[in-house]
């Protein structure tokens, strides 16, 4: 029988009595223990379990796991303080403290029927649901496990234990396969490795999933990197120059272009929008972003602005304008700002 099946026999027992169907829903847990799902059987159990429960005791659950909770960003505001302070080896006792004690202790693992993801925002859940097409249920987690993971990884990478950093980037990246900051630290520890193979795979998915100008100026400061290492400056120079499109603030890029100009003792000109066209096409590079982040961020920012939505408007055209500079968009969040500053 299928997982489905299975699930489908066992309620169709349940009889409406919370005393009679708990009881008679942990015994089915203990008679499928052994099976080939039992952890995927024992994960919907209990949430039909918990669906069952007297409110009082759902709601100590919740205190209980909001305490949890409270306890988790109170561990991840002591190791960012401690990273502030350059204290790595204190900052990695904190953080392998939490992920010994809970994180690794925890349901939250996907199995045959279920994917655990903890996204930064609903933006994210959506691009990654239009991307990645999950064939599994997609169930959200309370606590942000990918970050936790994500600053388990930046502290390995500065204490030089890259191949543990590289698992605690990927266990981050498993929660949360959207989040470029993750990819982005990937990419710097198969920089120190020269292993340009991997950097160029996850510099090429960074760029799929960017949804915001900085995120897209770093991954053409990414490929930039990339070509100066090849010794290939002309193209190296189109993508610094368009980085600096998407943020026209980053030194890193400006301090690249001069390092070009002194390896080739030629003065840097900024290149022609064809030029650049032609440089990333040859070398089958996106230019710009991702017309999937673009078509989510409208369609659903009109949606909101249509039904009134100011707040669920704001933040996507907020997306669609931060990439484009629209001025449609930009006329649309003048009349969202004045429409929320009446309604206060």
């Amino acid at each position: 029988m299928t997982f489905d099946e299975i699930m489908k026999k066992i309620t169709s027992k349940l009889t409406g009595d919370p005393k009679v169907d708990v009881k008679y829903l942990m015994h089915q847990g203990d008679n499928y223990k052994n099976h080939n799902f039992s952890k995927e059987i024992s994960r919907a159990i209990g949430r039909l379990v918990y669906e069952l429960v007297p409110e009082d005791l759902r709601e100590e659950f919740n205190k209980m796991q909001n305490n949890n909770n409270l306890g988790i960003e109170k561990i991840i505001e002591e190791t960012d303080f401690q990273i502030y302070k350059n204290n790595w080896e204190r900052a990695l006792e904190v953080i392998e403290s939490l992920i010994n004690n809970i994180v690794e202790l925890n349901w939250y693992n996907d199995d045959s029927v279920s994917k655990y993801c903890s996204f930064n925002n609903l933006f994210e859940e959506i691009l990654y649901k239009e991307i990645f097409k999950p064939s599994k249920e997609i169930r959200k987690i309370p606590e942000n496990y990918a970050w936790v993971y994500f600053k388990y990884g930046i502290i390995l990478v500065e204490l030089k234990r890259l191949d543990e950093a590289t698992a605690a980037l990927k266990k981050a990246n498993n929660y949360n396969p959207i989040n470029v900051d993750i990819l982005f630290e990937l990419c710097e520890i198969y920089k120190l490795k020269n292993d340009w193979v991997n950097y160029l795979e996850v510099t090429n998915k960074c760029l799929e999933y960017s949804y915001n100008s900085k995120a897209l100026a770093r991954c053409y400061r990414n490929y930039g990197y990339y070509y100066i290492e090849n010794g290939n400056y002309e193209i190296a120079t189109h993508l610094y120059f368009l980085s600096l499109n998407f943020d026209q603030n980053a030194k890193i890029a400006q301090s690249q272009l001069l390092y070009i100009s002194q390896k080739t003792g030629k003065k840097i000109e900024s290149p022609t929008h064809d030029e650049v066209e032609k440089s990333l096409k040859k070398h089958k590079i996106q230019l710009g972003v991702n017309n999937l982040v673009l078509g989510i961020s409208m369609a659903i920012g009109m949606d909101a602005f249509k039904s009134n939505n100011i707040e669920a408007a704001k933040y996507f055209t907020g997306i669609f304008y931060d990439l484009t500079n629209d001025e449609n968009a930009k006329n649309i969040l003048e009349q969202l700002n004045k429409l929320e500053a009446n309604s206060t």
